[in-house]
């Protein structure tokens, strides 16, 4: 028994004038084609990544789908780390529509498209075109104003968790250079115990060893307290060790 599936296309190259753009810092690269008759009609050109010249693109496109009578030009680019923004968004301010093409798509139908997996930028938006025909496609999704504005800033939310993170780790290891007895991990020196151990004796063993065991923890008071699972004495003993290495007695 057959089974018959009606499936509507992303991408119709019958009625769209498909336009695929390779996409740098400083130029565009355009390859699309269409039906003529009997043969096809291919177009390439190679523009400065500027809003105006990319307008002036737009426009002559579109009046090369009125003449060949296409519905319209459907404008399709990588996703190339933000570059793409300023043609996708000239592109639907003009009334376009537009859509967005996976580089692993790309990467991967260029040895089937040319036997090469080399990059050019005059082969790439043609293997780009090939993805459009085949329908394998994304959505490129203009959000509101707000939405883009969270996403901006939960952005600059995660770089500087992964800062905070990364000078945490970098002052970890300048204390652990500094007093190699020093066997506390991270959670312990910034908690609440390692932080009145810095406050008090900014994590010096010689200080600690000065002040002795009474000094020492009366100095933990509360913050020793808060920490039950820590070895109260165990920063001490560290400490005194460090102070018999530096006397010779050991």
């Amino acid at each position: 028994m057959l089974k018959i599936v009606a499936a509507t296309p992303t991408v119709n190259p019958s009625t769209d004038l498909v336009c695929c753009f390779d996409v740098s810092k400083h130029s565009l690269s355009l390859y699309t084609e269409y039906d003529a008759g009997p043969s096809v009609c291919r177009v390439e050109d190679t523009i400065p990544n500027h809003t105006d010249r990319i307008e002036a693109l737009l426009r002559r496109l579109d009046r090369l789908a009125n003449r060949v009578d296409l519905n319209c030009v459907r404008v399709c680019a990588e996703a190339t780390g933000g570059y793409e923004r300023k043609l996708l968004h000239t592109a639907r301010r003009l009334g376009h529509p537009t859509a967005l093409i996976s580089p692993e798509h790309v990467a991967k139908l260029k040895a089937v498209e040319s036997n090469d997996t080399g990059k050019t930028d005059q082969k790439d938006p043609r293997v780009m075109h090939l993805v459009a025909r085949l329908g394998k496609t994304q959505t490129h999704r203009l959000l509101p104003e707000v939405y883009r504005r969270i996403r901006c800033l939960t952005a600059y939310y995660d770089e500087d968790e992964q800062t905070l993170a990364t000078v945490l780790q970098r002052i970890q290891a300048g204390i652990e250079a500094l007093f190699p007895d020093y066997d506390k991990p991270a959670t312990f020196t910034f908690g609440s115990t390692g932080q009145a151990l810095m406050e008090a004796y900014a994590l010096n063993p010689y200080h600690i060893v000065r002040a002795g065991y009474g000094r020492f923890t009366y100095g933990r008071g509360e913050a020793a307290r808060k920490c039950p699972v820590c070895d109260a004495g165990a920063p001490l003993r560290s400490s005194q060790t460090v102070g018999s290495l530096r006397q010779g007695n050991c």
